[in-house]
């Protein structure tokens, strides 16, 4: 199951590439993104929490 998953992982960025993009740079931007958006998300919570 993991591996199908891999799989289609891996042909969606593929295809969100483009025919002349680089799948590792998208999977690596779009990691990127989501560590950002996580760290933002901490912040206000941390900074509701004190008030």
């Amino acid at each position: 199951m993991v591996t199908v998953l891999a799989s289609q992982v891996a042909s969606l960025l593929a295809a969100n590439a483009g025919p002349d993009g680089d799948p590792e740079a998208l999977f690596d931007t779009m990691i990127r993104a989501q560590i950002d958006m996580v760290r933002r998300m901490n912040a206000i919570e941390k900074e509701r929490a004190d008030g």
